[in-house]
């Protein structure tokens, strides 16, 4: 079998052509192994198929190299939703296999990909690097995100002038709309939220100090 990635633009490595990195095949066990260090960014494909030594023989008879009666598997992906250092196990359930080549894989097929991060900076060709999707963010971080985007995206606008009461009492303004967002305007409900954690969970800082007891008071607005 021959291994082809793919991303967005162009295709970066295939063991098709002698001089591929390191490659282990055992075809009693089925087993195949390729070191790849090739930098991915955005969108790729990683195809499996016939060929290798035979690409020339196809091409001279007339077959495209992706041809329905080629190709074994594909995986597609984007490399901005791979974790770097974690293996991406794969079962069939999860790679687009041939329907015709479908009953040659037994239920213990995977494929396994691992990922590894890489400095932009250090490829020349920066025009490559130029739709690269930001990092992914875990944890805190993308809790925060994720409240953010729900901020933005929600049919509920803040009533501005109960935002203004909140923001000169010190709480930061996200924090502030979401709270009034997810409360339907309720100004005591929303400084409920953002005291009982929203507000920690919007804010950049490990710390979170709004105007606190007796200093706190809500009144409604009609």
């Amino acid at each position: 079998p021959c291994v082809d990635v793919w991303d967005q633009q162009s295709l970066v490595y295939t063991t098709a052509h002698p001089g591929a990195d390191e490659v282990l095949w055992n075809a009693d066990e089925g087993f195949f192994f390729h070191k790849i260090n090739r930098a991915l960014c955005g969108d790729f494909v990683i195809v499996v198929r016939f060929g290798g030594g035979d690409d020339d023989d196809n091409a001279a008879a007339g077959l495209p190299p992706y041809s329905d009666t080629r190709v074994l598997l594909r995986y597609a992906n984007c490399a901005g939703f791979v974790l770097p250092g974690v293996p991406l196990r794969l079962s069939l359930d999860e790679i687009d296999v041939s329907a015709r080549y479908a009953d040659g894989f037994d239920g213990g097929f995977c494929m396994t990909a691992v990922f590894d991060t890489v400095d932009g900076s250090a490829i020349q060709d920066d025009q490559y690097f130029s739709d690269a999707l930001e990092p992914l963010l875990r944890g805190a971080a993308a809790a925060r995100q994720g409240l953010l985007d729900i901020a933005s995206f929600h049919v509920l606008t803040a009533n501005m002038r109960r935002l203004d009461k909140l923001l000169a009492m010190g709480y930061p303004p996200e924090a502030a709309t979401l709270g009034l967002q997810l409360t339907g305007n309720d100004s005591a409900r929303a400084v409920q939220l953002i005291e009982e954690g929203l507000g920690a969970k919007l804010s950049t800082k490990t710390q979170f100090s709004p105007m606190s007891g007796s200093d706190v008071s809500v009144s409604p607005v009609s």
